[in-house]
């Protein structure tokens, strides 16, 4: 199996990103071999795609590979899903930055929800699953660090992958709340803008009322 095989799946999934966010654009994709750091990012050139990191297929040895990256190594099957997850990143120009990990978590969890809105995949299905049986513990735990600087806990910190406990926590989070805002949203296209432009980080979460959903 080849990239250019899914070329045909990816259109088709900016076809429906294109009609559920009419203002989508579409840049150039780089598929490119990095070192294990990033399996995609976005720049003024277009999306960059670490191949090294999203083409695992049954032959490719392991041995040489850390815990998350055994658990992080993608299988090739998925390109067309982390197209769509870094693509979402490249519609987020409207958002208002900050340093906080509630930030973070948002800027990811909208990335998740709408690639799985479209591919009816979430990326972050291991996390998910490790977080949906201890959704309460973890939702303490984060609302203790949300409004600090203290993404490195959540997000991006492959370092403090274990057996019993999977790295990049703060995604399942941040797409727990988006799914909460766009269930109860009325006009479904308002709210991906609303997502894709979050300016009032702290007022995300409480107009989701994902707080009042996880209590129950």
């Amino acid at each position: 199996m080849s990239i250019d095989t899914m070329k045909g799946t990816i259109c088709q999934y900016f076809e429906k990103l294109k009609s559920i966010q009419d203002e989508a654009s579409f840049p150039d994709i780089y598929f490119l071999i990095g070192r294990w750091d990033s399996a995609g990012t976005i720049s003024d050139n277009g999306l960059l795609l670490g191949a090294d990191q999203i083409s695992e297929t049954f032959d490719i040895p392991r041995h040489e590979l850390g815990l998350w990256e055994l658990n992080n190594f993608n299988n090739l099957q998925n390109i067309p899903v982390v197209v769509m997850h870094e693509l979402t990143h490249l519609q987020q120009e409207k958002i208002k930055e900050d340093k906080t990990l509630l930030f973070y978590t948002l800027v990811e969890g909208v990335a998740d929800f709408i690639c799985a809105l479209v591919t009816g995949k979430n990326p972050s299905k291991r996390q998910q699953d490790y977080a949906q049986i201890r959704r309460n513990e973890i939702r303490e735990d984060f609302r203790k660090e949300m409004f600090l600087d203290r993404a490195y806990n959540w997000i991006a910190h492959g370092d403090k992958e274990t057996k019993n406990k999977p790295a990049d926590r703060g995604y399942y989070l941040g797409y727990e709340s988006c799914k909460s805002y766009y269930g109860q949203a009325a006009d479904k296209k308002a709210a991906i803008r609303d997502m894709l432009s979050i300016q009032d980080y702290k007022a995300f979460p409480e107009k989701s009322k994902y707080e009042e959903k996880m209590s129950k």
